[in-house]
């Protein structure tokens, strides 16, 4: 780290603290985690540095950071004709959401509240509508919330969502969609946010519907992970 970074003059000035550049690490990783009663969920980004006296930065886009969630449970299954089976209403999630703004000012951590609305079709569940409302981002050293511009966001709004089955008929949801956002300020109307995808996994199970819910989501340059539990 140190090679072709000293000069004998700036060393003779006392340009140099010595305890700064021993201290000095090659790369720094950030990791921001949160949890549900059934899932776990977290965000990261990675910084580097080229040697002992250069600003930290970003790493290469394969590496400079993700979400990742999981969850104790398994995952829900669809059996056909399950008289059990939530039909014809909605079910609602609550959880929490950690995220990552990996943009030109980044890394910046964010956490937040997640609503999630499943419009259950009769019959198989596939196809289901899927509503997430991400509210009150705010910054996890600061408290201050997402701002889009110099406006401070209210919510996050994935519209396109929708249940998906694997071959195993285990339930999951997932869409790409535009983003909408509203803010604080009730005087500024919703606008586009952008595209963002949601991708996620149903666990447990209840006669109203999968007990928890836990994926993934992104938006432009903030990438996000969550978890919720079924509103009894």
């Amino acid at each position: 780290m140190f090679e072709d970074i000293l000069s004998q003059s700036r060393l003779d000035n006392g340009d140099y603290d010595f305890d700064d550049i021993a201290a000095a690490r090659e790369y720094e990783v950030g990791v921001e985690y949160d949890h549900t009663d059934h899932t776990r969920f977290g965000v990261w980004a990675k910084q580097v540095r080229d040697n002992a006296l250069s600003p930290r930065t970003l790493a290469s886009v394969s590496e400079r950071g993700d979400a990742f969630a999981y969850s104790p449970l398994t995952q829900t299954v669809y059996f056909t004709n399950d008289v059990n089976f939530p039909r014809g209403f909605t079910s609602t999630y609550l959880g929490r959401t950690s995220a990552v703004d990996l943009g030109s000012d980044g890394p910046l951590f964010y956490d937040g509240d997640v609503q999630l609305s499943v419009s259950w079709r009769n019959g198989s569940p596939a196809g289901s509508d899927v509503t997430m409302v991400i509210e009150n981002l705010a910054r996890t050293d600061t408290a201050e919330p997402l701002l889009d511009g110099q406006h401070e966001v209210s919510s996050l709004i994935f519209g396109g969502g929708s249940i998906r089955l694997d071959s195993s008929g285990r339930i999951g949801l997932g869409g790409t969609s535009l983003v909408r956002v509203r803010y604080f300020d009730p005087s500024r109307r919703e606008r586009s946010f952008g595209t963002g995808s949601v991708e996620g996994k149903f666990v447990g199970y209840d006669p109203a519907g999968p007990a928890a819910v836990f994926g993934i989501w992104d938006s432009g340059n903030i990438t996000g992970a969550f978890g919720a539990e079924l509103v009894p």
